[in-house]
């Protein structure tokens, strides 16, 4: 009986774990905390009676949001403290090497995208991950937040509001940011960023994340020839020089700087598929939001 449940066990693993790590990880934004709370999850189920437990997948995904909903307003006051933007961490995905918590491809989201997200309050990222992204009926996300279904559906159009009409699609982008991702190697081999001034649209914004723990600028520089200068900057300082290499950044084409055989930077670019330019690059530098990735 005990290794029968064991094999259950090991089935509901194999069988939800990405979906729910993808979960987890749009709502924290959160590699490490994502898979800290899935492993807290099945732990906890392990430790339950299986048999009382009629749709396993919603108890799972209830299980999942609310930890999350509890973990980002626990963590409100430390992010307001929060030295410089704050941005997601980057998910790795490279053919061979995919970590075991990796999102399934049609789930990935843009890094952009996730940015974003990190706008609206928990319960709002909460009915709006589960509606757009999981395919829950409201009736369900009732039972998950504990509100009613008028709530919930008012809460959805709430979130629904703050964000963009359409989700940046990743294959739309995909083509533009490998343009992107070759056009900013050729820079730092020549050393020249000049080219790389007519890929941004005039109102390009860089955001950079150095957590207080490395140089980083604390405000996002607006402007096309503010981004220049900024990239002139720290190439003259030497921050940029290492080893870049083209890597898939949550479903997209991004870079990854390597020092001394570790990775000290990540580089997100959101491209404008309308405009033909880039709309927004994310630098992530703080090295406890990159200690997951690998090469």
């Amino acid at each position: 009986m005990i290794e029968d449940d064991r094999m259950e066990l090991e089935q509901l693993y194999h069988d939800y774990k990405s979906s729910l790590f993808g979960l987890a990880y749009r709502m924290l934004g959160s590699v490490t905390e994502a898979e800290d709370i899935i492993h807290d999850v099945f732990l906890n189920l392990h430790q339950s009676d299986l048999e009382k437990i009629n749709h396993v997948k919603t108890y799972l995904v209830k299980m999942v949001t609310n930890r999350c909903i509890n973990v980002l307003n626990s963590a409100r006051h430390q992010k307001e403290q929060y030295i410089g933007p704050w941005l997601p961490e980057p998910l790795m995905k490279d053919l061979g090497k995919a970590p075991d918590f990796v999102a399934e491809e049609k789930e990935m989201i843009s890094y952009a995208f996730l940015v974003l997200l990190q706008y609206l309050s928990p319960v709002e990222r909460a009915v709006f991950i589960l509606r757009e992204v999981l395919s829950f009926e409201y009736d369900e996300i009732s039972k998950i937040i504990h509100k009613t279904e008028v709530n919930c559906r008012k809460i959805y159009s709430r979130a629904r509001k703050k964000l963009p009409e359409k989700q940046p699609s990743v294959s739309s982008q995909e083509s533009g940011n490998k343009q992107l991702a070759d056009a900013f190697i050729h820079c730092l081999q020549t050393g020249n960023f000049k080219p790389f001034l007519h890929l941004m649209l005039e109102d390009a914004r860089i955001t950079t994340d150095g957590g207080g723990k490395v140089r980083a600028a604390i405000k996002p520089i607006e402007g096309r020839y503010n981004i220049l200068a900024l990239l002139e900057g720290i190439y003259r300082k030497g921050e940029l020089r290492g080893e870049l290499s083209t890597v898939q950044l949550n479903g997209e084409i991004g870079l990854l700087l390597t020092k001394r055989n570790k990775i000290v930077l990540s580089i997100c670019f959101e491209f404008d598929p309308i405009h033909s330019g880039i709309k927004n690059i994310y630098m992530v530098a703080n090295p406890e939001k990159l200690k997951h990735l690998s090469l």
